[in-house]
């Protein structure tokens, strides 16, 4: 079977199974063009969202929003996915792991397919740039897909939270935050995703019917006052919170000097040495 690159159309050298084995550097489709980049961080994007909206159990559908405050409903609704992200970080509860385990993935998938060399400034509407055919190149779509997508959303209620223990019990979701916003801020176009207040997603569809013109995606709005125009409902953006990742690596450090278990030192470790990267970057204008 002849097997063709989503990102390009050109026939890709792939065998089954992959030959790529432990090193995913050699995947022909991985280092075929670099609008393929985009295309599987778009699929890891719409797979979590809906993961995200089955288990926490809110609907992307608009239909029946009351006409008194046709607001109210995206309000509740991202109040409703703030809440259950808390709850999912306070309480260890195992019928609320698929969802952990599914974010964890997708920040894999968003790791793995940010591991290439930073990109360089070219003419994104001259067809002759090499970037068209330079998998080390940022496809201009990805901002936009992770905006649309409610995964800042949650990166946002996780850094939000200042609980120690909280962190040490999620460890292995923090590493991977962590390690996730190193990759993002390697990439200016990625890293004015973090820079920017984050906006509230409001949506009649699913991050895939948007991609094929069959939905909306808005970021909420709200009258300012009386007669006034509209703003943007938005929260701080995540390039505060991660300024403010000090505090919580002060606050590792103090438990680890009361850590007797190595495999928890190690993920503390882990952790302060993620937060100090993010804190490094900020000083030579990673951030």
């Amino acid at each position: 079977m002849t097997r063709h690159c989503r990102g390009c159309t050109s026939i890709s050298p792939c065998t089954r199974p992959c030959s790529a084995g432990q090193d995913p550097t050699s995947c022909a489709v991985r280092n075929c063009c670099y609008n393929v980049r985009a295309v599987a961080i778009f699929e890891a994007l719409n797979i979590f969202d809906h993961v995200f909206a089955t288990e926490a159990g809110f609907t992307t559908s608009v239909d029946g929003i009351d006409s008194d405050d046709p607001h109210r409903s995206f309000h509740s609704g991202r109040q409703q996915r703030e809440a259950y992200i808390k709850l999912l970080i306070s309480k260890a509860d195992k019928s609320m792991r698929k969802f952990e385990d599914a974010f964890v993935r997708t920040l894999k998938v968003i790791c793995g397919w940010l591991q290439f060399s930073p990109e360089v400034e070219f003419d994104a509407d001259d067809v002759r740039s090499p970037a068209f055919g330079n998998p080390s190149y940022l496809n201009g779509s990805i901002p936009h897909l992770l905006l649309a997508s409610y995964l800042p959303e949650v990166i946002h209620t996780f850094l939000s939270n200042n609980n120690v223990r909280d962190w040490i019990a999620h460890s292995d979701t923090y590493i991977i935050i962590l390690d996730t916003l190193r990759w993002i801020s390697d990439f200016p176009t990625l890293s004015n995703v973090l820079n920017r207040p984050l906006p509230s997603v409001q949506r009649n569809c699913t991050l895939r019917q948007w991609a094929t013109g069959q939905g909306v995606i808005n970021f909420l709005r709200v009258p300012n006052h009386v007669n006034k125009p509209v703003v943007a409902v938005e929260v701080e953006p995540i390039g505060d919170l991660i300024k403010k990742l000090e505090m919580h690596r002060s606050g590792l450090r103090a438990f680890a000097a009361k850590v007797q278990f190595e495999a928890t030192l190690d993920k503390v470790n882990m952790l302060c040495d993620g937060i100090t990267y993010l804190l490094l970057q900020q000083v030579v204008g990673g951030i």
